[in-house]
């Protein structure tokens, strides 16, 4: 309704009025009237659209503020940080800003409607207009070689925001080319913007990895051998490059890296025929990093060998015969390698190989060579006899004599003569046969001695373990036993019966032990005889004896001290017996 006077009229069903003049009176009031300017913005796909109400409010209004997607406001608007149906996300501030995320490109219209009380109510719309987001690829160029900082970033084909585009490595440096250079390995983020400085106009590339060789290209194994004998034979060996980007490529050049004579021999392993000088091998790898590594060569000494010791070796064990090289004064360069050979004869004759002998196919050599250091001839089944060889320097011309003596297993035959009494040290022991002035005797583990130093020593009875040793060793072990008496001479009772009745009927049984059989016993001074004395331990029966005491006395063959035992026989009492009358008891017989 309008401002003014308004009368209301109210008629019955019979027509019957009843008037009401002025009975309303509308006065116009002007209440608040806010100010609100159309609101614009412009994102790029990707950023957030910040809707905030631009509004001139007069002094005591408070409006309330609503956003709907349409312009009836029909369809509120609620906040949320979670996506809506469209898969925008809508978030409304305390103070009535939207926030709308999520866009896509294309442009969006929303609905501010402000209201209150006396607030004059209206719609306000906001537009948003999405362009497209920026993109382009980054393209790494990794560093040459380890260590380096000339890795570097393309940024090709940017498309988005308004055409205008700015690079940068941290996000706060920016330039206009979009090349970066002169960067070490790592990882970069790569950021493209516009110069519009609208929301979402920004791209990140994450992850860009400039790369490096895992290691420099390196060296450190290969082996410098110098030049001998007046030849050029000097070598580089046993080279093993690594590290760098693989692939490598190589050459030798002789005095100078890059000046020098270009060598034709070589691997990329080492190089050989070499004359004394400064070698370089130069390794180029996939990516063109470039490493030098040199080799200097000297001159050798002359090697020169030990002579060695005559050998001396028991049949059928190995011989193995070892020349022994002398180092050179530590202020010289080390030997030359140089090639060996072995012979039977003088002057380089009868030449050794690997196999059997010529003349005896059952002598076996076997030569190793492989270490000109220590080279080793290793004989088996040389016959027993003594033998020449000859060990020969190719490098230096140098013969050097062995001679090597092969004994047999000796076959020593050994007697005894047994101690004289119980407890002496007088026994001895003599070589039969077999003997050679060479050999030595151990006994029972002792220092080895001589033939005569050994019949020379005394002996206990007891049994000897003597090893005879050639001086190659080849032991033969032989157990010599040096006899003795079981014990000293004894005089053993073994039982006695006192004679009876009146009678000589007594005896006495002794036991005869130790010495040297055979015995010679006496009773009472005068000699027993008519027993078997010949053996240790023989027993004696005296019958037929009367009472009283009997003295024996024993001695053997060798004069050891005797032993004497002194046995009483008592005669026994004659029972007597005294009968009375004739009674009996009831069935005695």
């Amino acid at each position: 309704l309008a401002p003014g006077s308004y009368a209301i009229g109210v008629t019955d069903t019979n027509l019957c009025t009843l008037p009401a003049v002025d009975l309303f009176q509308l006065v116009n009031d002007n209440g608040f009237d806010v100010q609100s300017l159309p609101i614009q913005q412009e994102i790029c796909e990707g950023g957030t659209a910040s809707l905030f109400p631009q509004l001139t409010i007069p002094a005591g209004a408070n409006p309330v503020l609503n956003w709907f997607f349409d312009a009836s406001a029909t369809q509120p608007i609620t906040s949320s940080s979670n996506p809506a149906a469209d898969g925008h996300i809508y978030e409304i501030s305390a103070s009535g800003e939207l926030t709308v995320s999520n866009l896509q490109q294309g442009s969006y219209t929303y609905y501010l409607k402000i209201s209150g009380t006396n607030i004059c109510e209206q719609i306000t719309e906001a537009t948003v207009t999405v362009i497209p987001p920026i993109e382009a690829t980054a393209t790494p160029s990794p560093v040459t070689c380890f260590g380096d900082s000339n890795g570097s970033i393309q940024v090709s084909a940017p498309t988005g925001g308004n055409g205008t585009y700015e690079f940068s490595l941290d996000g706060s440096t920016w330039q206009p080319a979009s090349l970066f250079e002169g960067l070490i390995a790592g990882s970069y983020t790569v950021y493209v913007r516009d110069n519009s400085g609208l929301d979402g106009c920004l791209l990140a590339i994450p992850d860009i990895i400039i790369d490096t060789p895992s290691a420099p290209i390196e060296e450190n194994q290969g082996v410098e051998l110098p030049v001998s004998c007046g030849l050029d034979n000097g070598a580089v060996r046993d080279v093993l490059v690594t590290g760098g980007w693989g692939n490598y490529t190589f050459e030798w050049r002789k005095d100078d890296p890059t000046t020098g004579s270009v060598l034709s021999q070589g691997t990329i392993t080492g190089i050989e025929d070499l004359a004394q000088g400064t070698y370089f091998l130069i390794i180029t790898d996939d990516l063109g990093c470039v490493a030098v590594f040199d080799y200097t060569l000297g001159v050798a000494s002359d090697p020169v060998y030990e002579l060695v010791d005559p050998i001396d070796a028991c049949f059928g064990s190995p011989i193995q015969i070892n020349p022994i090289h002398i180092a050179p004064d530590p202020s010289l360069p080390p030997s030359a390698a140089t090639e060996i050979r072995w012979y039977k004869g003088p002057g380089q004759t009868e030449l050794i190989s690997n196999g059997p002998d010529a003349a005896d196919p059952s002598v076996i050599y076997t030569i190793d060579d492989t270490d000109w250091l220590n080279p080793a001839l290793k004989i088996e089944n040389l016959p027993v006899g003594t033998h020449d060889f000859y060990f020969y320097v190719v490098c230096t011309g140098q013969e050097i004599k062995i001679d090597i003596v092969v004994f047999d297993t000796p076959a020593v035959v050994f007697e005894s003569d047994p101690v004289s009494c119980f407890g002496e040290s007088d026994g001895k022991i003599r070589l039969v046969s077999g003997t050679n002035t060479e050999y030595t005797y151990s006994i029972n583990g002792a220092t080895a001695i001589s033939q005569a130093e050994l019949e020379a020593l005394t002996f206990a009875a007891g049994n000897y373990s003597i090893q005879v040793n050639t001086p190659a060793g080849c032991p033969q072990v032989v157990d010599v036993e040096v006899e003795g008496p079981s014990g000293p001479l004894e005089i053993q009772l073994v039982s006695q019966l006192d004679p009876s009745c009146n009678l000589d009927n007594g005896q006495i049984l002794l036991r005869l032990l130790g010495g040297n059989p055979d015995y010679v016993l006496t009773m009472n001074g005068s000699p027993v005889t008519g027993f078997d004395l010949s053996q240790d331990g023989t027993e004696i029966l005296f019958e037929n004896l009367a009472g009283g005491t009997y003295q024996f006395e024993i001695s053997d063959q060798k004069a050891c001290a005797p032993a004497s035992a002194s046995i009483t026989l008592a005669p026994l009492e004659v029972p007597e017996f005294d009968a009375q009358g004739d009674e009996i008891c009831a069935f005695d017989p």
